[in-house]
This record gives structure tokens, C-alpha cells and sequence, in this order.
């Protein structure tokens, strides 16, 4: 057998930022660079070389080399290659010193898997516990996580008006002239071409019709100064219509000066928690920043992230049958089927405080409740429904036209095309109610009619003196009853402590795909489950690979830096910018 001459080389390093924990890695473009940085070590002073050795076996995990003691516990890393065999650098992790004799420490050592076969492997597609994004924009990443967030605290609050508006510029609520009205509901309409004081033509007969797609006797007419309702009450109590105001209500509102009874808001998005400023974006979405829209009496979260260009909120106002207000957002969690749809995401504020008038209770009554009263008693018999019809003479009245708008002067528009079923002007009718000759359901049924009739009845015998009940809702009276848009979002302390976490380990993934080894400037962590790698390398390496990767791992990136001796301070600085670029 020919003689070979020793010439295995070995290099003893000094800090390499890189232990056996395998917490930190390193990535090259190439081999090449990979050498240059770990060789450049002993150009700058941190390392020895020793030329001529014996052949290195990795299994042993021991060389012997000429140098002292104290000049070995100085080194941490090593490499060596057997250059008349395989050729190869291995790299590896100094673990131990053992002195020999005054000339001779033996180092024992162990096989850094990562940068050894870091050219030598492949990943495959694995399930990814959590990496770094190599996007980071609002919304792309929301995937929950297993963080501990403190409770909420209110940054900021805006508030929703139809007579106010949001100024994008100044981020402020601005008034734009409209006021809250006095809604009456009655019997008549106003009509504008004669003065309010000439009481016989100003005040004319309502035949009722559909309005919002809601058939009603009643129509609503709307005050908004407190002389224009003491006229308007005034006025009508000396016409023939003196009883033909059902009910009045306080509305936050102008319904009846629109032609569409909608309003949209536009919102700013909050791009701090509480002055803090994120440098990761996922905290600027739920559970850590998110909308929510309150009333007096519900509540509602909304995602920032599941806009689209703008926080666009519209609001409708309904006054049929009793003033309503429903809100729901634009563009949230698309896509969308339609515009139907958006209103899954819908809040309501209704039951607006009523004020007092002279009433006549029996029609208050009929007018709130008849429409229950009416289905209540389907299936009654002859001389039930005879009754029922007997106590409705005199009631509301409601025609066969259609109301579809006012016009300027408050005149009601009517459209005869599409007339109510049945004529109200006598009383109730088959229109509104079932054919009265139907079959006894029982006994149980009859007594229930008995018990509805019984309280009609008393209730129809009232006197019209009676006065209407003063509401006082303590939320309208001190601007509270609407829709509240508070921006919630975790404490800074929270946040900063959220945010550290997400610059070292990422975001949740979960998911099966190739993991990001790279896609940030400077370091990307990766923890997989399951992971899969191809590689023509010892079975036993192979697995530890996987087995780091399972536990996590960050690599850090030298491609990027002009120097590589830069790389040193590099690894473990997590105050570099490490955005997506």
C-alpha cells in the first residue's frame, strides 16, 4: 500500500457565534463563502491552523494537538478537512479540553450537523409550526396564537351621527347643520301650500300606504324646533284631526329631509397600541387591536383587517314603524355574495324616548299591537271576529295608495299602482284579516280571543283625555343612545412583550408547505413538525437535522452583509431591521 503523507488540516477557532444548542445557524451563498468566513477567523487572529495530521475520524469526536492548555480553552470551534480523502470541511463544536502533557491537550469535539451538510440536504414540503412571514402587510397573517394579551383598554373613541360627519383630514367629527327631530305619527299630513294656521286646509286626511316596505295608516311627520311643535301640536288639536296624533317620539335624526336614508362613516385606522409602535404587523390586527362598536344596549368587534381600503360604515334610518337606526360596515370580510349580505354584520339602536301628547290610548294600542292582536286570532269564530271588527269602528284608517316619498312642500307622494289589500277607512276587513268564518280551533283558542277581546275592550273605553307617558331614557338625554366606535387594543406593556416575541420566533403557521430558511433581510426562525428533508448523508446526522428543525431554529443570513466578519455581531442581534423588504 502507498504511503500517504499526513495532511489532514485542522483549525482551531475562537468566537464563532455558533453552540451545540443549535438555537442559531448560519447561511452562506456557497461553500466557498461558507470557508472564507470560518478560514477568516485565523487571518484576523482568532485562530490557529495545523497544517499536517493523521486522518480525522468524525466517530472518534477527539484530536490530539500540539499546543498548551491555556491556549486551547481559549478556542470553541473547529474545522478540518482530510484532504487525500473525502475532501470535505467538517465543522464542528469544541466541547471539552483534556491536558495530555505540557505540549499536547486533547480536544474533544462534536459534528455541527448545520454547517457540516448545510449544501448537502433538501426540505421537503413540511407542516410549519411557526416561522418568519416573508410578507408582513396588515391582515395577511392571522393565524391565532397561544399568547397571553391582558385585557383591553380604549384608545380613542369616535362617535356616529347622521347630523355629524368625519373629516379625514382632521380626524374629527364635524356638525353639518342637521338636528335631532320630533317624530309624530298621525292620521293626517301637512299639506304645504296652505299655512299651518289655516287649520281646515292644512291639515288633510291620510289614506295610508307603504312606506320602506311596511304598510301603515300612520304617517310620519317630523319637528325640529321646540316652537315648531307647539304650533304643530296646536294647530292640528283645533282641526278635525284633533285625534290623529297616535304617538310622538325623540329621533336622533332627519329622516323625512332624505331621499336615501343612509349615511356612511369613514373611520382612521389605528396604526399604534396606545402610542406603541409595532414592528410587527400582525399586533395591528385581532386580538390585539380591533373596533368595536357599542350602544346603549349591544355591542360589536370588528377586524380592522377584514376591511378593504377603508373603514366605511353605513347607516340607515328607518322611521315605520317607530324610529330605528341600523348600522353595518362596507367592504368587511370579503368577499361577499352582494350588498344583502353585508347586513350579517348589522347593529341596531331603536326605542327612541317618546314625549308626552293627549292620546287616545285604544289607538296607541292598536296601532303598537294589532298586527299581533290580528294574527292571535286566525281560526276564530263568526260572533268573535263580528266583535273584533265592532270595537276597530273608528280606528285607523288606511287606504288602498301606496306613500312612497314626500315632496318638497311634505306633501305625501302616493302610488295608487300597487294599492294595500282591502280599504280601512270602515274598520278592519278581509284585507287585513282572515275570512271571520272560519272553524272553532277548541276551547283553549276561544278563551284566549275572550282574554284579548276582554282587554281591548277596557282599553277602547278609556277616556281620549288620558295623557301619553313621559319616557326618559338617560342615554338620549345625555347623547349616549348611538353608535360608539372605540378602537381597543392590548397595553403597551403587553404589546412590546408580544411584539419581542414575534422579531425572534415569527408567527404562528400551521401549515404544510416548504419552510421560509430565507426571505428576511437578516434572520428567519423556523420550527416545523414532522419535518422532511432529502439527503445523501449518514442516517444519524440526517436525524438530528430533522430533530433541529422540529425543535426550531433560526438561520442568519450573511448573504446580505458587505463583510462577513460582520456576520460576528450579527447573530443574536435582534434590533436589527429584520422587516420583509
Amino acid at each position: 500500500m502507498a504511503y500517504i503523507a499526513p495532511n489532514s488540516e485542522i483549525a482551531l477557532l475562537k468566537n464563532v457565534p455558533l453552540d451545540a444548542s443549535y438555537d442559531h445557524t448560519v447561511t452562506f451563498a456557497n461553500t466557498t463563502q461558507q470557508y472564507l468566513y470560518f478560514r477568516g477567523k485565523v487571518s484576523d487572529g482568532n485562530g490557529r491552523i495545523f497544517p499536517q495530521n493523521s486522518y480525522q475520524r468524525t466517530s472518534s469526536n477527539k484530536i490530539r494537538l500540539e499546543l498548551g492548555m491555556a491556549e486551547a480553552i481559549q478556542y470553541n470551534y473547529l474545522y478540518f478537512r482530510n484532504t487525500s480523502f473525502e475532501n470535505k470541511y467538517f465543522y464542528a463544536f469544541i466541547t471539552n479540553w483534556e491536558y495530555v502533557n505540557n505540549i499536547t491537550t486533547e480536544i474533544t469535539y462534536q459534528i455541527d450537523v448545520m454547517q457540516t451538510f448545510l449544501f448537502d440536504y433538501t426540505l421537503k414540503q413540511c407542516f410549519v409550526e411557526r416561522e418568519h412571514s416573508n410578507t408582513d402587510a396588515i391582515g395577511e397573517n392571522t393565524v391565532p396564537e397561544t399568547l397571553e394579551q391582558g385585557e383591553y383598554i380604549i384608545d380613542g373613541t369616535s362617535f356616529f351621527k347622521p347630523y355629524t360627519q368625519y373629516d379625514p383630514t382632521t380626524h374629527e367629527m364635524i356638525v353639518n347643520g342637521d338636528i335631532p327631530s320630533a317624530i309624530f305619527y298621525c292620521t293626517f299630513y301637512e299639506d304645504k301650500d296652505f299655512p299651518i294656521d289655516q287649520v281646515e286646509d292644512h291639515f288633510k286626511k291620510f289614506q295610508g300606504g307603504q312606506a320602506y316596505n311596511v304598510y301603515t295608516g300612520l304617517l310620519p311627520i317630523e319637528k325640529h324646533t321646540p316652537e315648531d311643535v307647539a304650533n304643530f301640536i296646536k294647530y292640528a288639536g283645533q282641526s278635525q284631526f284633533k285625534d290623529g296624533i297616535i304617538a310622538a317620539y325623540m329621533c336622533p335624526y332627519t329622516p323625512l329631509t332624505y331621499d336615501l336614508l343612509q349615511w356612511d362613516n369613514f373611520l382612521p385606522r389605528h396604526n399604534t397600541l396606545a402610542g406603541y409602535v409595532p414592528k410587527n404587523k400582525k399586533l395591528l390586527t385581532y386580538p390585539y387591536n380591533c373596533l368595536r362598536v357599542r350602544t346603549d344596549s349591544d355591542s360589536t368587534i370588528y377586524r380592522w383587517e377584514f376591511f378593504g381600503q377603508t373603514v366605511k360604515f353605513r347607516m340607515i334610518g328607518l322611521v315605520v314603524p317607530e324610529p330605528t337606526l341600523v348600522l353595518y360596515p362596507l367592504g368587511y370580510n370579503l368577499p361577499q355574495p352582494s350588498e344583502a349580505a353585508l347586513t350579517a354584520n348589522r347593529m341596531t339602536i331603536k326605542e327612541f324616548p317618546q314625549f308626552a301628547i293627549d292620546v287616545d290610548v285604544w289607538k296607541v294600542y292598536f296601532a303598537q299591537h294589532g298586527a299581533s292582536l290580528v294574527t292571535s286570532m286566525i281560526g276564530s269564530v263568526v260572533e268573535t271576529g263580528a266583535k273584533l271588527l265592532a270595537l276597530s269602528q273608528g280606528g285607523l284608517a288606511a287606504g288602498g295608495a301606496i306613500m312612497t316619498g314626500i315632496t318638497a312642500k311634505g306633501n305625501p307622494v302616493m302610488s295608487p299602482s300597487a294599492p294595500m289589500a282591502g280599504n280601512m277607512s270602515g274598520g278592519l276587513n278581509a284585507g287585513l284579516m282572515p275570512d271571520p268564518v272560519t272553524t272553532l280551533q277548541g276551547a283553549s283558542s276561544l278563551t284566549g280571543i275572550a282574554t284579548s277581546l276582554a282587554q281591548l275592550y277596557e282599553l277602547s273605553q278609556r277616556p281620549p283625555e288620558l295623557k301619553g307617558t313621559q319616557t326618559s331614557l338617560v342615554d338620549y338625554s345625555i347623547g349616549a343612545k348611538n353608535f360608539y366606535f372605540d378602537n381597543l387594543c392590548i397595553r403597551p406593556e403587553y404589546a412590546r412583550i408580544i411584539d419581542d416575541y414575534f422579531t425572534m420566533f415569527g408567527y404562528a403557521t400551521h401549515r404544510v408547505k416548504m419552510p421560509n430558511v430565507h426571505g428576511r433581510p437578516y434572520f428567519n426562525y423556523v420550527q416545523t413538525k414532522a419535518c422532511i428533508l432529502e439527503a445523501n448523508i449518514p442516517e444519524i446526522y440526517k436525524q438530528q437535522i430533522i430533530n433541529i428543525f422540529n425543535r426550531g431554529i433560526t438561520f442568519w443570513h450573511s448573504e446580505n452583509l458587505s463583510s462577513v466578519t460582520l456576520l460576528d455581531n450579527l447573530v443574536g442581534d435582534y434590533t436589527v431591521d429584520n422587516s420583509p423588504s
